[in-house]
């Protein structure tokens, strides 16, 4: 599972410069116990739409998503999020881990907009 899951959830195009961020993420997720792993797993399979929840929070909502993302569309995340000036989406050139992808653009767009 992890030598599977955590690779793919990088950006297909730029694994060959992020082996070291590869590995570290792998070492993580081997060192997690396998039933955290399980229930994480089960729960984002099982969780309701919570679009409603976005619509009525009455603060600020930064979403940083990952053009290049395989476990997550972003083209249909787009879609679903609900429109208002309150939520804030910026969209990286990266996988599912703009944090240990873009880890400079992640930081400043987080002190820029919270």
């Amino acid at each position: 599972f992890v030598n599977t899951s955590i690779p793919n959830s990088f950006d297909e195009n730029r694994k060959v410069g992020l082996e070291d961020k590869i590995k570290q993420a792998k070492e993580i997720a081997i060192s997690t116990p396998v039933r955290g792993v399980t229930a994480a797993v089960k729960g984002m399979m099982e969780r309701p739409d919570r679009t409603p929840v976005l619509e009525k929070f009455g603060k600020k909502i930064l979403i940083i998503a990952g053009e290049k993302d395989n476990a997550v569309s972003t083209e249909d995340l787009l879609k679903t999020i609900p429109k208002g000036e309150k939520i804030k989406i910026h969209v990286l050139n990266c996988g599912h881990n703009g944090h240990w992808e873009k880890p400079k653009e992640c930081a400043e767009i987080i002190t820029k907009e919270l």
